[in-house]
């Protein structure tokens, strides 16, 4: 009787167990899809934040240059945030990624090799 019961128990733990498991594969496939959605269609991205001197900089340079680029403020866009981590894992701010080409800090020579190297591999 006694051992029965310990085997429910352990169908009974298995269970829950699995069903979490479920639960939580589901759960990481819908952040990672809200994670993709939140993502702007801009290939030109500035991580910036507003109190940066180097961030209004770049700012600057981007508008005088008349790039189309959109503006990430990684304080209070939690997308923004994720997304810098990943390709600055330094953490120094502003970041520029260009059609995947990453340049670090206010550099506007590597903006501009960054913007050609990446618009040329662009399709046309």
């Amino acid at each position: 009787m006694v051992a029965a019961v310990g085997v429910l128990l352990m169908c009974l733990a298995g269970a829950i167990v699995w069903k979490g498991m479920r639960g939580v594969a589901r759960a990481l496939a819908a952040q990672e899809a809200d994670h993709a959605a939140a993502a702007p269609t801009n290939p030109v991205r500035l991580y910036s934040t507003s109190w940066c001197p180097y961030c209004a900089k770049a700012r600057a340079w981007l508008n005088g240059q008349h790039v189309d680029y959109v503006e990430l403020d990684i304080e209070s866009n939690a997308w923004a945030r994720s997304e810098y981590r990943r390709v600055n894992p330094r953490g120094s701010i502003p970041a520029l990624d260009a059609y995947g080409e990453v340049v670090i800090g206010f550099d506007p020579q590597g903006y501009t090799a960054a913007l050609q190297r990446g618009a040329a591999r662009q399709p046309r």
